[in-house]
């Protein structure tokens, strides 16, 4: 695993608004669990319910951002946030498929790519 970068949390993910920062370090978590499961060979072990839990906090994410930005003129960012669960939605789709250690870490690295993406500017 030396050759893995690994996420963490840190104040250039901060949006200032306290209830989405606490989400996204729950989803962040998240991922760096399943990269440690990975990293020790279990990733198809915890992959299910790393997902399921993802899912969960991807969705409850989403549904805060439609609702803050329903009261301002950002529809671009509502857009985003449903680009953001579908593109989710797609990595769940490819975990359910998941039958080896290498398509765990394919999927880790893809909701690690995802995180990045939606979460890192």
């Amino acid at each position: 695993m030396s050759n893995v970068i690994s996420l963490s949390w840190n104040t250039h993910y901060e949006t200032g608004i306290p209830v989405i920062d606490e989400q996204r370090r729950s989803m962040l978590s998240m991922i760096v669990s399943l990269q440690y499961f990975t990293g020790k060979g279990a990733g198809l072990l915890y992959l299910s319910t790393v997902i399921q839990m993802l899912e969960k906090l991807v969705f409850v994410h989403v549904s805060t951002i439609k609702s803050i930005m329903s009261k301002t003129e950002f529809s671009e960012y509502q857009q985003r946030a449903i680009a953001q669960y579908d593109l989710f939605l797609s990595a769940k789709e490819q975990a359910q498929q998941a039958s080896t250690e290498s398509d765990a870490a394919k999927i880790q690295k893809t909701l690690k790519e995802w995180w990045m993406l939606f979460h890192a500017n």
